[in-house]
């Protein structure tokens, strides 16, 4: 046989084990981390997520909320996670790029060391809303009432050190006003109390 007739049929062989995919282990669910409280947008997007890939893996996917400090107290449970593939965690700017720098002793992993990015699922939009009886209608408005009445207007956030919070420190920077922050776990809890 010459050489390149043995190549070529090497090669004809050996194709289909590249195409071939071993069937997902089930040994356990895959657990997706939402380092945010039940019912805001990551974990709503998360669980959207994790009824498809269970669909398509024929695996129990399950979301497993843990809120605190901004996200950092998720994403450090998922960073401790054995490598098995059975741990994902829903990265959020937050504590994956502003808690690193803004508050590194809080924060024991290396997103670059400890974390393997997957892929984008999905981007939001931030947005600035209020009570339906606040007397401000824009932007404008509020910081208007905010200088009328220093001290009086507070505003939620999904924790300290948050996308969010900075952007509102921001706002109160540049309108030269003052507002009282108040932290929680996540949006679906400042929803209800907004």
């Amino acid at each position: 046989m010459n050489k390149r007739l043995f190549l070529a049929s090497a090669v004809l062989l050996a194709a289909p084990t590249v195409f071939a995919q071993a069937a997902w282990p089930t040994a356990k669910p895959i657990s997706i981390i939402v380092p945010f409280g039940a019912g805001g947008s990551v974990d709503a997007t998360a669980r959207l997520l994790a009824d498809k890939l269970g669909e398509r893996l024929k695996q129990s996917v399950v979301v497993d909320n843990v809120s605190g400090a901004g996200g950092v107290i998720g994403l450090t449970k998922a960073a401790q996670a054995a490598p098995d593939g059975y741990t994902l965690v829903m990265g959020a700017d937050s504590p994956v790029a502003i808690a690193p720098y803004a508050n590194p002793k809080a924060v024991r992993y290396d997103v670059a060391r400890d974390l393997a990015p997957i892929g984008l699922v999905n981007t939001a939009p931030m947005v600035l809303v209020a009570r339906k009886d606040l007397p401000a209608n824009n932007l404008a408005e509020l910081v208007q009432l905010a200088k009328k009445e220093p001290g009086k207007l507070s505003y939620a956030t999904s924790g300290v050190g948050t996308v969010l919070h900075l952007a509102m420190e921001l706002i109160k920077q540049q309108g030269q006003f003052f507002a009282t922050h108040v932290p929680y776990r996540g949006g679906a809890q400042i929803a209800a109390d907004v």
